[in-house]
């Protein structure tokens, strides 16, 4: 009796097993990288890098941070503020990149970084350095400071007195984290919601400015190792 031949049919089982893990295997690569390409073109679009220009924000942001804005949610408020919507409206502690109201219509684009104190239709006032919203004691953010101990009177200047007055709508009353050195609404106003660019995200970088405004790029690029701020290279903010 002759023997019967090995039938092949589990080899053709097994390849297409194979390819059907292949093809899952592909798919799952594509969405992946359709994913990544989204995320990327996504943050060129709506993150913007800003540097810390000053020492108004101390100890929360250094002179010479820079920053990873979230730049999406303003943009929509700006689309969306023409048909009375709210969305993302900052709030209250959350800290803000806009454009400075001293610009004066100049084009000039200087940017600052503060934090909100207060919205729209809250009370603000400031009685000898200590900020009041709708009569309560605003608490003052972790790593803010005053590094003045005189008390300034409403005579000579707004920084540690102001009349209680209500924030007008579509704008917010903000504040530097450097109390006694930094000019913020208690000088020039609050911040038209249209003027607010982005939201900080983390700090990415940090430089050191340097010692001499004349130095040469030679000496620029000699020092640049030893301004860099490492350990504040990707941290979070406070």
């Amino acid at each position: 009796m002759a023997k019967a031949t090995p039938t092949k049919k589990p080899k053709a089982e097994k390849r297409g097993k194979y390819s059907h893990r292949n093809r899952r295997y592909k798919r799952l690569k594509t969405y992946i990288f359709s994913l990544i390409c989204i995320f990327v073109i996504s943050t060129m679009i709506f993150a913007k890098s800003y540097r810390v220009p000053s020492r108004s924000m101390e100890d929360t942001l250094i002179h010479g941070d820079y920053l990873v804005l979230e730049t999406f949610t303003p943009t929509i408020q700006k689309i969306l503020i023409d048909f009375n919507i709210s969305f993302g409206l900052p709030k209250v502690g959350e800290l803000v990149v806009f454009v400075s109201p001293e610009d004066h219509g100049l084009n000039l684009r200087k940017k600052y970084v503060k934090r909100c104190l207060a919205g729209p239709g809250q009370v603000v006032e400031i009685v000898a350095k200590i900020p009041y919203v709708d009569g309560v004691r605003a608490q003052d953010p972790f790593l803010s400071k005053y590094i003045d101990s005189n008390i300034l009177s409403l005579d000579e200047g707004s920084r540690d007195n102001l009349d209680a007055f209500e924030v007008p709508n579509g704008s917010v009353f903000v504040l530097g984290d450097n109390r006694d050195n930094s000019r913020d609404s208690r000088h020039w106003g609050t911040v038209p919601f249209e003027s607010i660019i982005g939201y900080p995200i983390f700090i990415y970088g940090s430089l050191s400015p340097e010692k001499s405004t004349g130095a040469s790029l030679f000496d620029s690029i000699i020092s640049w190792p030893s301004r860099v701020r490492w350990s504040r290279i990707l941290s979070r903010i406070p």
